[in-house]
């Protein structure tokens, strides 16, 4: 209180002591705001620049070569030839159901007239019949016999029986065995047994066992001879398949 006495007396004015310190404060930097950290948008993610990718590496090349047979088995076939393949194709069941024909007929003839159409078939294929075959009937069918050779001059000679069956017959090991006994009585090591009737299998190791001196033609060979030298047959139609001559065009 003296102090501020003097002060006033020499004409100084005095400020409370809170005054002071009210100033001193204000005099003193204000303290900056804290930013709080907000959370990333969307749109922030977006405008972000994106991780570099990582670098690529030379891979080694791959050399595939591809064949010409490769390229032509890609390639479709043409049209023509899926047609051709349609008349092959009904070409061969015709050969079937004519084969199955010429079957049933050749089973149905007479004893001699089998025995005749044996002689032709063996002079179609290069045989030479020696003598006139004897055929004999039974009950059971029927069988030609006589000495043929497979050459002109009549030097290698064989004794052909020709027997025919009833349908679905077959010829075992008894009948092949009695074949080769009238040969031997005949004379002949050789033998040839043609039939209509089909062979079981324990006939065809016997005829295996036996080797070259006997040879067997059973009812399916007999027919498939029949249509490759066309016996019994006559041309019923004659027509000639085309397709388009593609190397024509490409000469042009």
């Amino acid at each position: 209180m003296i102090f501020d006495e003097l002060m006033r007396a020499h004409g100084i004015s005095t400020v409370p002591r809170a005054g002071l310190a009210m100033s001193h404060a204000a005099r003193q930097p204000a303290a900056a705001p804290q930013v709080r950290a907000q959370p990333a948008t969307v749109e922030a993610v977006r405008a972000a620049p994106a991780p570099a990718p990582p670098p690529l590496r030379a891979q080694p090349a791959t050399v595939t070569t591809v064949t010409a047979e490769a390229v032509r088995a890609s390639v479709p076939p043409p049209a023509d030839s899926e047609e051709l393949e349609r008349v092959r194709h009904s070409l061969r069941q015709h050969r079937v159901a004519l084969g199955n024909n010429l079957a049933d007929v050749v089973g149905t003839l007479p004893g001699a007239a089998f025995g005749a159409l044996v002689a032709e078939l063996l002079r179609r294929t290069g045989f030479t019949v020696l003598t006139a075959l004897t055929t004999t009937t039974s009950g059971s069918g029927s069988a030609s016999e006589g000495l043929i050779s497979r050459d002109p001059l009549g030097i290698d000679r064989l004794w052909l029986r020709a027997v025919q069956l009833p349908p679905r017959w077959v010829i075992d090991r008894s009948h092949l065995q009695g074949f080769v006994d009238a040969a031997r009585m005949a004379g002949q090591e050789h033998g040839l047994l043609i039939s209509t009737a089909v062979l079981t299998a324990e006939a065809q190791s016997a005829v295996a066992q036996l080797g070259a001196g006997i040879s067997v033609i059973d009812g399916p060979r007999l027919i498939e001879l029949m249509l490759q030298h066309d016996l019994g047959l006559a041309p019923e139609l004659r027509v000639v398949v085309q397709r388009v001559d593609r190397a024509f065009f490409a000469r042009l």
